[in-house]
Formats: structure tokens, sequence, C-alpha cells
């Protein structure tokens, strides 16, 4: 068997497939991290018999998609045990009269036990957000406020995205 040079035509066409698929992969990384949850905003806060843990993404919220992870927990035993047979319903209201409203599910959700959605929010300033849990008579409502600030030019937003990328370890 005869072993030929690797000319350097074929060592620059490797090394650009290298750095395409290590790129290719970096950004689908970081497409993954943006679903997986967000940014803790509540973390064990009462509503009514439930313990509440609300993760945003992106946080610091901007206008444009915010997207909204909930785990409703109760307790027992002395643990917190995921509750999971509950419809829970997003409503947003800014002092300017805009609302949004949008379902949050386990569907929508990476992990199952939590209820996951999506709201579009196309106005800054404070954004106060229903999480309306259950139905009927048995249902708890708790609000959050969520400021909400301007989507930056696409410029700033790549320059985030790349200081962040760079942030995450």
């Amino acid at each position: 068997m005869r072993i030929r040079p690797v000319c350097a035509g074929h060592r620059f066409l490797r090394w650009s497939l290298a750095a395409a698929l290590a790129l290719s992969l970096l950004l689908s990384a970081s497409v993954v991290w943006g679903h997986g949850g967000g940014e803790p905003f509540l973390s064990d806060e009462a509503a009514g018999p439930y313990s509440l843990y609300v993760w945003l993404d992106p946080l610091p919220a901007q206008t444009g998609e915010l997207h909204v992870t909930v785990s409703v927990n109760m307790a027992a035993d002395g643990a917190s045990e995921p509750v999971t047979g509950l419809p829970v319903l997003m409503r947003a209201r800014h002092p300017d009269g805009w609302e949004v409203e949008a379902p949050a599910t386990h569907e929508n959700a990476l992990n199952k036990l939590f209820y996951e959605g999506r709201l579009d929010l196309q106005q800054a300033g404070t954004w106060t957000i229903d999480l309306l849990m259950g139905e009927g008579a048995d249902q708890v409502v708790h609000a959050i406020d969520v400021d909400v600030a301007a989507t930056p030019s696409a410029w700033q937003a790549f320059l985030d995205w790349f200081r962040a990328l760079f942030d995450r370890n």
C-alpha cells in the first residue's frame, strides 16, 4: 500500500471543514442553552397552596418574545413535589393598555414537570404577568412584575450574544 502526501489544498479544505463544523456545533449549543429554561426570576415563592419557581429568557427581559418556564410545587412529607395536572395561563398587562396571554403547558416544556410558554411583549416598560393556575373556585392567581427593555439594534444584539458566548464558562 502506497501512502500519498497530502497537498496544501486538501489540508486547507480539511481545516476549513473542521472549522465550519466546530462553528455549527457551537451555534447549535447556544440555541439549546437558550431553550433550557432561562434565568431564575422567582425561587420558592408562595402562591396559595403552591410554591412557584419561574425562569425567564431573556433576562433582563427585552421587547419581543419572552420565554417563561414555571414550576408549580406542593409540600409533601417535608419535600416539594411537582404539580403537573393544572391548566396554567399567563396573562401579561402593560400600563399603556397592552394585553397578551398564552398558555404555559407541559408540551412546550423541555422538562415535562414544568410548564412553559411564550409571551410576545411588544412594548418596553413594566409588565405585570399574572400566572393563573387551575380553574374555577380553586384557581390561584400570582402576579409578577417584569421590567422589559427595548430590544437593542441587530449589531448590538450580535455583540451581546458574542460577549455572552465567552462569558458562559
